[in-house]
């Protein structure tokens, strides 16, 4: 959804690949490398190169591609027709981890909304991914056009449905209109189940370099439940947070204090998740206090 920072969480990703850094859900990046990046919506002196600092990037390992040579030597927009380029590069690039086209629209010659069409400019950049071992992430919008409000955001992906039949998995970045959060949320995916739990960020404000302002995805706690698949609202998952405040609540009703390590192992013991275990609390109140060097919880008078 526009507005969502689509392109600043990708960069996020990028410089964290770049450096070997941790990804939003916990995970280590086991295997760090190089990130290329074409972009013809973001300059890269002033809008990605800043917006890339802000993650404390290695930047030796990202590269902005600006387009191809011509054989005037003057550079034009990249295409499809010019995957060989992409190979060249990334033979000489064996570290590459990442491409990111922003956006994958640009990319297709004639109408987006035939299948056939789509997916000539799609293959290429499949077979490379599997080539060359390297990730491909195409960034694009959902359809403004008129009756596909109420149709599932998967559905809802700009031009044919192709674009998202092709992909491996297919990711949303959303906002709920009741708070300032964005969540990134998986709505279609063919190499994992499916999954309820959402990455939840904010975009905030940074300076760079010589006080250059700029902005950058901050990563928050996940949020587990569903989205309407046609609005886009979130719809918390009760049974999980609910049970995880049930159990927190009797048990500090029982106790009146209990110590910190104690009443998670408890939780963990239940199958509640750190995440929910950590949203359970916050939304109880519960009071946090230290007793002969140790943390313990007690419900709020």
């Amino acid at each position: 959804i526009g507005g969502c920072g689509k392109t600043n969480l990708m960069l996020s990703i990028a410089a964290t690949i770049s450096v070997g850094g941790i990804f939003p859900d916990g995970s280590k990046c086991e295997k760090p490398g190089k990130v290329l990046i074409y972009s013809t919506e973001d300059a890269a002196d002033d809008t990605l190169k800043p917006r890339i600092m802000s993650y404390e990037a290695n930047l030796d390992n990202i590269a902005v591609m600006d387009g191809v040579v011509d054989r005037k030597g003057k550079i034009r927009s990249f295409g499809i027709e010019d995957i060989t380029a992409l190979e060249n590069y990334a033979k000489a690039n064996p570290e590459l981890r990442l491409l990111i086209i922003d956006p994958v629209v640009g990319l297709v010659q004639g109408d987006l909304n035939k299948a056939n069409t789509v997916r000539q400019a799609l293959d290429p950049l499949s077979k490379f991914a599997e080539d060359y071992n390297c990730a491909v992430v195409c960034i694009t919008h959902l359809s403004k056009s008129a009756g596909k409000e109420n149709m599932p955001l998967v559905e809802r992906f700009l031009g044919s449905q192709a674009f998202t039949a092709k992909a491996r998995m297919a990711l949303c970045a959303l906002k709920d209109e009741s708070e300032d959060n964005f969540y990134l949320s998986r709505v279609k995916t063919n190499t994992t189940k499916q999954s309820d739990t959402h990455m939840r960020y904010r975009i905030e404000s940074a300076t760079v370099g010589k006080g250059i302002e700029t902005s950058k995805t901050t990563w928050l706690e996940p949020f587990i439940g569903s989205f309407d698949t046609k609005s886009g609202n979130k719809k918390e998952k009760a049974t999980e947070i609910n049970r995880a405040k049930k159990l927190i609540l009797d048990l500090l009703s029982k106790n009146e204090t209990i110590a910190s390590k104690h009443l998670k192992s408890l939780c963990s013991e239940e199958g509640i998740s750190d995440a929910t275990y950590g949203r359970a609390i916050r939304d109880i109140g519960a009071i946090s206090f230290k007793r002969e060097q140790a943390w313990y919880w007690r419900l709020p008078t």
